[in-house]
C-alpha cells in the first residue's frame, strides 16, 4: 500500500550525511564570512549543495558605485527618519577588482554556489553568530526550527530597484527553491527558508516610512521565508517584517 509517507520518503531530498561525499562544492569568488563557513560545513559533510554554477558576476566600478551610492542613500532617509538605526553603509571596497577582468570589473558575486543544505539547524546558527558576531544570533536562533534542517539561498543582486527580493527572476527562483527544498510532497515543513542578501542593505527592505514595500517577492518571503539576512547580518523577521535587534 502507498501512504503518504511513502510518497515523501520516495521524494525527499538526502541529508549530506548520507551522501558518501558526492556532492558540489562552491567556488568564492570573494570574502564572504557567512558563505565561507557554509562552505566549510560541506567540507565537513555537514551540508550540501545539489546545484553549484560556473558564472562569476561582475559589474565595472561606476555601475557598483551608481547603485551603492542609491542604497546609501536610501539608508540615509531612514536613518534621519528614526526608522532605522545602526546600519553601516556599503563600501565599492568590499567587492574586489576581478583579476582576470578589464580592470575595472568588480567581483559581485559570493560563491559559485547559491544554495545551501544544511542538515542540523544549530549548524547554521553557529555559522551565523561566528560570521556575525555583532548580531543576534539567539533571535536568529529562535525563529528557526530545530528539529528540521535550513536551506539557505543567495542572492547577489546589487541593485538598487530591489531587483533582489521585489520581483523576478530572484522572486521566482526564491519561491521555487522555497517549495522544492524547504516542504514535503503533502506540505509539511522540511527545512527552514533563509534568504541571504549580501549586497543589500536591510533599508532596501523597508519604505521611507519604515513598513514593507507593496511587490509579490515581499509577500512571498512573508509566507515563506523564516529569517531574512542583509548586508553585513542584519536580520528581518519575514512575518512581521520588522529589524531584528
Amino acid at each position: 500500500m502507498i501512504t503518504e509517507q511513502v510518497v515523501c520518503d520516495a521524494f525527499r531530498w538526502p541529508l549530506a550525511k548520507e551522501l558518501s561525499g558526492k556532492f558540489f562544492k562552491g567556488t568564492l569568488y570573494r570574502q564572504d564570512r557567512l558563505v565561507e563557513r557554509l562552505e566549510k560545513l560541506i567540507s565537513e559533510g555537514r551540508a550540501w549543495t545539489p546545484i553549484s554554477g560556473t558564472t562569476k558576476r561582475t559589474l565595472a566600478t561606476t555601475n557598483i558605485n551608481s547603485e551603492i551610492d542609491a542604497q546609501n542613500a536610501h539608508l540615509r532617509r531612514l536613518l534621519s527618519s528614526g526608522n532605522l538605526t545602526g546600519v553601516e553603509p556599503l563600501d565599492v571596497d568590499e567587492f574586489p577588482l576581478d583579476p582576470k577582468g578589464d580592470g575595472d570589473s568588480r567581483i559581485i558575486a559570493t560563491s559559485s554556489t547559491i544554495l545551501y543544505l544544511v542538515d542540523e539547524t544549530t549548524d547554521f546558527v553557529k555559522c551565523f553568530r561566528e560570521a556575525f558576531p555583532h548580531q543576534t544570533a539567539d533571535l536568529v536562533s529562535r525563529m528557526l526550527d530545530k528539529d528540521i534542517g535550513t536551506f539557505a539561498y543567495i542572492s547577489n543582486s546589487i541593485d538598487a530597484g530591489g531587483r533582489a527580493f521585489k520581483g523576478d527572476p530572484f522572486t521566482g527562483q526564491a519561491a521555487a527553491y522555497s517549495r522544492i527544498f524547504g516542504w514535503d510532497m503533502i506540505g509539511k515543513r522540511e527545512r527552514n527558508f533563509v534568504a541571504y542578501y549580501p549586497n543589500q542593505l536591510i533599508s532596501q527592505f523597508l519604505s521611507t516610512s519604515g513598513s514593507a514595500p507593496h511587490a509579490k517577492g515581499v509577500k512571498m518571503l512573508q509566507r515563506e521565508a523564516s529569517v531574512i539576512i542583509a548586508h553585513n547580518g542584519v536580520c528581518l523577521h519575514p512575518e512581521h517584517w520588522k529589524v531584528i535587534g
